[in-house]
């Protein structure tokens, strides 16, 4: 009776353990399909704002992408780089996938039919966790790159396009991209550009075939625009005028060791002064050693040394010392040096009516303004420059120093070359205002309103002729400040 009762009870555990191991299997299972449940996830696809904004407007410029018919769309599911499933439609419509949770890249290709053939449109993607929370997905797109292809090379086939920097600027100023161009005799350039209008300028140097020295700045001033449409090639060809030796000069070879200051030099036994400024002095003579004087001339020392010598220079004619009065340009004529030597307080203007050059000299203006706003050179201590009055002592010790020369003015005068002289109280010092100065920089400023006024002047201090002690020669409206 014992032995039958063990045995049921064995046999009663051995069922048990049985249905608790088929329990948890079931269980198991059940979380297994239950983790496993596939979500429906439906996958909007946005037009590209370019397409839908024309939608909205009625749009039906040539311009617009709105008028493509889409032949097209196909839809990639990926996870982890491979593809799990693919779906096309010839119209745009919303796609339904029924997928197990987990992270998927939505992938979206839209086409166009043009000349038989299908061409990309817009596209898009979207990489996102599937699950009970998250089954719409909304995919934004963008419209296909279109391709420009360009060339520049010159019209005068003796020159070679040594290098160009094309310009691409989107018109409505939202991106803007810079490219270098290299190639001979044209350069070339491939890029994709976002579909729409692009602005293209380019400038560079051109080389010519028979004299290596001979190199050309050249800027395209009138800037082309161009419609870049969708999946679409874009050939442009610009041909290069090359500037002329009379716009830009004519080469010359300047060795650095006979430039003399910052506006003089020599070539062999010939001397050059340059037109359009007035650079401090090296050495005393009839005006002393000036302030920045040192500067000036390794200023243009290293202008010439940047083209290994060579300089170009436009002829104006002599002086009466029988120096060439010339203005002077980089080798490749881009850089016009007193425009350079102005702008970095480094020089004064001078200009000669009999030799302006109407193409430079609002250059030479405008140089001459942007160092005083800069405060380069000799504006840098425009605020606590050394104030000389009568009752300074030692005034000898400041000549050639930039100063403000301070004092009641008692007379305003002007010759018949138009120059303006002004005394400061009675004679110790004079203010001098030549008539190309006064009406390139002052005018139309009434130079008389300022008798009986204390003023200062703002200047490189001279010693004085017959008509005062200690002179300055004013350039410009702001170097005049009235204190009364």
């Amino acid at each position: 009776m014992k032995s039958k009762l063990k045995l049921v009870v064995s046999f009663i555990t051995v069922i048990s353990a049985f249905v608790l191991v088929l329990t948890s299997c079931s269980v198991s299972f059940t979380n297994k399909r239950l983790i496993q449940k596939n979500y429906s996830v439906n996958v909007t696809i946005n037009l590209p704002a370019d397409v839908l904004n024309a939608s909205k407007s009625g749009n039906a410029l040539p311009y617009s992408f709105s008028n493509k018919q889409i032949s097209n769309v196909q839809i990639a599911v990926l996870q982890s780089g491979s593809v799990v499933e693919t779906k096309s439609a010839t119209e745009l419509r919303n796609f339904t996938f029924n997928l197990a949770p987990g992270t998927y890249t939505f992938d979206v290709k839209t086409y166009f039919k043009d000349a038989n053939q299908d061409k990309l449109y817009f596209y898009g993607f979207s990489t996102s966790k599937i699950d009970a929370q998250n089954t719409n997905i909304i995919i934004d797109t963008r419209l296909a790159s279109g391709t420009i292809h360009l060339s520049v090379s010159p019209l005068d086939t003796t020159f070679v396009t040594e290098h160009a920097t094309v310009t691409l600027q989107k018109l409505n100023g939202t991106a803007v991209q810079f490219t270098q161009v290299f190639g001979k005799p044209a350069g070339s350039l491939t890029v994709e550009v976002y579909p729409g209008i692009w602005q293209i300028t380019a400038e560079g140097i051109v080389t010519s075939q028979t004299n290596s020295n001979d190199k050309r700045y050249f800027k395209i001033q009138q800037s082309r625009l161009v419609f870049v449409d969708v999946s679409e090639d874009e050939q442009i060809v610009e041909k290069i005028t090359i500037p002329s030796e009379s716009d830009i000069g004519s080469l010359l070879y300047v060795n650095t060791a006979d430039i003399r200051d910052g506006d003089t030099f020599k070539v062999g036994t010939q001397s050059y002064r340059l037109v359009g400024i007035d650079a401090p002095e090296v050495q005393a003579g009839s005006k002393p050693r000036g302030e920045y004087a040192d500067e000036s001339t390794e200023f243009l020392k290293n202008f010439v040394s940047s083209g290994n010598g060579y300089v170009r220079v436009i002829n104006k004619g002599t002086d009466r010392y029988e120096r060439y009065l010339v203005y002077l340009f980089n080798n490749t004529g881009e850089k016009l040096y007193p425009e350079e030597s102005l702008k970095s307080g480094l020089s004064r203007p001078l200009l000669y009516q009999e030799n302006v050059d109407a193409r430079f000299t609002p250059r030479i203006v405008d140089a001459y303004r942007l160092a005083y706003q800069s405060r380069k050179g000799i504006f840098s201590n425009y605020e606590t420059a050394q104030i000389i009055e009568r009752t300074t002592p030692s005034k000898d010790n400041y000549k050639g120093k930039i100063v403000w020369l301070k004092g009641q003015v008692t007379n305003v005068s002007r010759d018949s070359n138009g120059k303006y002289t002004l005394t400061l109280d009675d004679g110790w010092a004079t203010v001098e205002l030549r008539k190309e100065e006064y009406d390139y920089f002052v005018a139309p400023f009434d130079m008389y309103s300022l008798n009986n006024k204390l003023v200062k002047f703002y200047g490189e201090l001279w010693p004085g002729d017959t008509s005062g002690t200690y002179k300055i020669l004013l350039r410009a409206s702001f170097e005049i400040v009235v204190l009364n």
